[in-house]
């Protein structure tokens, strides 16, 4: 038994002494491919709570959580890994336009929104044991509702958020050759979508699809080299659905979605005032 417990922390140790630091060309395809994870991320949990409040001013605070899984490029060597990267988010919108009626069914035309989220990623999965420090991330966003009163017509948002993420960093570290590399990077986004609303029993249905623009810039050390990379900026699409349950004062919400082979999720409470 104690042979094959000395077997073991050999064969750990000889792994983690195995661990390489990433060249120039993989760390910037490693950072390549962390562009559209963290879009989505950063993007998701489209809860539309306060699309149908009526009434200036409202105020609604969300807490939530969204997530998505992934594989990219394994900066340790060849091939891929598979990762999955969690982000809690705190928002707050204000009404700050009632807008204007058409019609009779209509409560507000053009009701206008103003909003603030400040986010962390605090699960990095696969990725954690890189991680030097937590980034932040801050948004602002607007967004322009249609709310009905009543018929068919579901309740309708356009929306338009900004976001930026703050001096992530990296750290990997060769215990054998005593060698590290880092890297720090920002990462800014835009993203605009369009959300429809309805009411079935106790339950509110909503999906949306919504278009996303982002960037990554990065400086890097390898060794004793610097250098810096940018990612192109990329266009990404994306659709969702999710069901909302009122409480009181307080919606629950699930959302799922998917941009291409990338599949993501969100949860959150919103409290209404």
């Amino acid at each position: 038994m104690k042979k094959i417990y000395i077997f073991f922390v050999l064969l750990f140790v000889s792994t983690s002494l195995s661990a390489t630091i990433p060249s120039e060309q993989v760390l910037q395809e490693f950072l390549s491919d962390l562009n559209k994870p963290l879009a989505l991320t950063i993007n998701g949990g489209n809860f539309t709570s306060s699309s149908y409040l009526p009434g200036i001013p409202h105020f609604l605070v969300e807490s939530g959580i969204s997530g998505i899984q992934f594989n990219m490029r394994n900066p340790e060597g060849e091939g891929k890994i598979k990762t999955a990267i969690s982000m809690f988010n705190i928002k707050a919108n204000f009404g700050i336009f009632r807008g204007f009626s058409l019609m009779p069914n209509w409560k507000g035309f053009l009701g206008l929104e103003a909003g603030i989220k400040g986010s962390e990623f605090p699960l990095l999965g696969n990725l954690l044991k890189y991680k030097k420090k937590y980034p932040f991330i801050f948004s602002l966003s607007t967004k322009c509702n249609f709310i009905k009163s009543y018929h068919f017509i579901p309740n309708i948002s356009f929306s338009f958020e900004y976001s930026q993420l703050f001096d992530e960093e990296f750290q990997f570290i060769d215990e054998s050759k005593h060698e590290t590399a880092s890297c720090s990077f920002n990462h800014h986004s835009l993203y605009y979508h369009i959300d429809m609303r309805e009411k079935f029993a106790l339950v509110d249905f909503y999906a949306g699809i919504g278009w996303i623009s982002s960037a990554l810039q990065s400086d890097y050390t390898i060794v004793e080299n610097t250098g810096s990379f940018t990612s192109e900026n990329i266009s990404i699409n994306k659709f969702y659905f999710g069901i909302t349950i009122p409480v009181e004062l307080i919606d629950v919400s699930l959302e799922f979605g998917r941009s291409g082979s990338y599949g993501f999720y969100g949860a959150a409470f919103g409290f209404k005032m």
